[in-house]
């Protein structure tokens, strides 16, 4: 994006922000939702107008210790002052299918040298990809997550800030001069948003807490980011973000993120592709309950990024549909079809033996079993994504467990594909007597698996 490209001002983002001007009354005051909706709106409609492009950025992470009851202005300075710093040069690519960024090796620091950190957003997936030598052993760690919205700073830097505070419910707006501040709530998140109003609105500074969950209890979680305007109307010179996670925790982290050009540039699917090496393991953490990856291919290809973006919405199974036939091998060697499972309900578990978190959820599974077969539950184990010897590595997980119903072999994952839209393991998919799915979910929440199961068992579990 080149931002001198910006018109000084346009008629309808000036009607929009002559409310936002006008002098303060009681009335305007006490109706802060529709003040807020009317600046956005108008940052909005700025931010559609942007074409995608590219922006060189230089960044700078610090972390350290948090002090209690300390300022943030203290915070900052003692932060400043440590050399425990990740300096990064980069790129960040951006569209309106969404952003993509590619950082450089770090200049020095904490981490292992030779990292290198990739991010594809995609469809309302978000891929990273982490690469290091580490002991002279090359490794590779990938997440995957489900995008619901971009981070504050990623946002403003993006122009998807509109987009980002979707949801936020807005109940106070306050004016001085020609800076807006808006205050509201989101879920357990409480938002302050800064705008400096104009013929084009933009952000000046972003702050919230929201309520963090971990091993030593629930903390109140401060984000708080600070932007510094660049020389031509609507750009950006500077971001500051801080994140503070108070005691048990005690942590702070800081990132300065300084925009050093920007440029238009056409964005193409393979431009937000991110290709994981073939053997990456993948944690994905898009639900409450783990699951994991296995990458089997080392290429991307445009047309593979198209099916990827068609199948998140079509062509796959969901609860309320009806259950897609199987035919599978078992381990024995005899067939197992869905329909040799009609009249009874049928759980299936799909599994690969490297998984943690299917062997996590083994156990609970061989329980199930045994509380509801008197029920008429059927239960059948699908091995996925074993690339050595698939018929022995699933006999070994199988009695490690000692399940005592069938396990079948489904090398290409093709029935994990077509249950739902998660091909993960482990996942869960239930079917009634009917042939109709009923549940289906990646990972292996038995609690809720056994709540979909109880009006099929006639009210018992």
């Amino acid at each position: 994006m080149k931002y001198s490209r910006l018109p000084s001002h346009r008629a309808a983002g000036m009607a929009a922000l002559a409310l936002l001007l006008a002098p303060a009354s009681p009335a305007r005051a006490q109706d802060g939702e529709t003040t807020a909706r009317t600046a956005l709106a108008a940052l909005a409609a700025e931010e559609r107008k942007q074409p995608s492009g590219r922006l060189a950025l230089t960044v700078t992470e610090r972390r350290g210790p948090f002090v209690a009851g300390e300022k943030l202005e203290d915070t900052r300075k003692r932060i400043l002052a440590t050399d425990r710093t990740l300096v990064v040069q980069g790129r960040l690519l951006y569209g309106p299918e969404g952003l993509f960024k590619d950082l450089g090796a770090p200049a020095g620091g904490n981490e292992p040298a030779g990292t290198r950190t990739r991010t594809s957003e995609l469809a309302g997936i978000r891929r990273t990809l982490f690469e290091a030598r580490v002991d002279g052993e090359d490794r590779k760690w990938a997440l995957v997550t489900r995008a619901t919205g971009s981070a504050p700073g990623d946002a403003i830097l993006t122009r998807q800030v509109a987009k980002a505070a979707d949801g936020i419910r807005w109940a106070t707006a306050r004016a001085e001069g020609e800076r807006l501040t808006l205050d509201g709530a989101r879920a357990d998140e409480r938002h302050s948003l800064v705008l400096r109003t104009g013929a084009l609105p933009q952000v000046e500074s972003w702050s919230l807490t929201r309520k963090i969950r971990g091993p030593q209890g629930d903390v109140e979680q401060t984000y708080r980011c600070e932007v510094a305007a660049g020389e031509t109307a609507g750009s950006i010179k500077r971001i500051e973000e801080w994140v503070l996670n108070p005691p048990p925790y005690a942590t702070v982290s800081y990132r300065a993120t300084e925009v050093k050009s920007a440029e238009a540039a056409p964005v193409t699917a393979s431009d937000l592709a991110l290709s994981l090496p073939k053997g990456a393991r993948v944690t994905d953490s898009r639900t409450d309950v783990t699951v994991e990856y296995e990458q089997t291919e080392a290429g991307v290809k445009d047309e593979d990024i198209a099916r990827f973006v068609q199948q998140q919405t079509t062509g796959r199974a969901q609860a309320g549909d009806t259950a897609p036939p199987f035919d599978l091998r078992a381990l024995r060697g005899k067939r197992v079809k869905l329909g040799d499972y009609r009249g009874k309900p049928l759980l299936l578990f799909w599994f690969a033996s490297w998984s943690k978190a299917a062997e996590a959820a083994g156990a609970g599974l061989e329980q199930l079993y045994q509380e509801a077969r008197r029920q008429g539950l059927q239960v059948l184990a699908i091995n996925v994504a074993e690339e050595d010897q698939p018929e022995l590595r699933a006999e070994a997980f199988r009695k490690r467990f000692n399940w005592s119903f069938p396990v079948a072999l489904d090398l290409e994952g093709e029935t994990q594909r077509r249950y739902g839209a998660d091909a993960a393991v482990p996942k869960i998919a239930i079917v009634d007597r009917t042939g109709k799915l009923v549940y289906v979910k990646a990972g292996a929440d038995w609690a809720a698996a056994a709540a979909a199961l109880t009006p099929l068992l006639g009210g018992k579990k």
